[in-house]
């Protein structure tokens, strides 16, 4: 008898890239919470069950950072598959970069980021998420589209 192998059931999420100054600075947002506290991101969010990855886009830059994003202004950069060796499975990230957006951005979930702040892009936090800082390097270095990456940090898991 032949054993089958298990299929992936890899969650999918989206990763907003906002720059000012003509591409020297980036937002990030400190995390709060279970996954990554205290490190920075960029303002990303699950994509849930019918909903498109751009969606998820326009959906989290309202909530957490009270933006207004158009799909239509949005560019996929980078799509990411990556490998989780401390809490198992596997994730496909897709990162977007937004053209323009409506209004300045803010902490709008408290409970779940503990600051928002414009960084010079080649002055990262050395508290980056670190797949985060690898997409943004192969952006910028490569302009390469797609990238692997096996996630074994074991403070991301609270």
């Amino acid at each position: 008898m032949v054993e089958s192998k298990q299929r992936n059931k890899i969650i999918p999420d989206a990763q907003l890239i906002l720059v000012r100054n003509d591409g020297q600075e980036i937002l990030l947002q400190k995390r709060a919470g279970r996954f990554y506290h205290g490190w920075y991101g960029l303002i990303s969010g699950h994509v849930d069950a019918g909903e498109l990855p751009s969606e998820t886009i326009v959906r989290e830059a309202a909530e957490e950072a009270g933006i207004t994003v158009k799909i239509k202004d949005l560019a996929l950069m980078h799509v990411l598959y990556r490998k989780t060796l401390v809490q198992p499975g596997e994730r496909v990230s897709m990162f977007f970069a937004a053209k323009t957006w409506q209004g300045e951005p803010i902490m709008c979930e408290p409970t779940k980021c503990l600051d928002l702040a414009w960084f010079k892009i080649d002055e990262l936090p050395e508290n980056t998420i670190p797949h985060v800082r690898h997409v943004l390097s192969e952006i910028m270095k490569t302009g390469a589209c797609y990238s692997e990456y096996v996630d074994d940090e074991v403070g991301a898991y609270q």
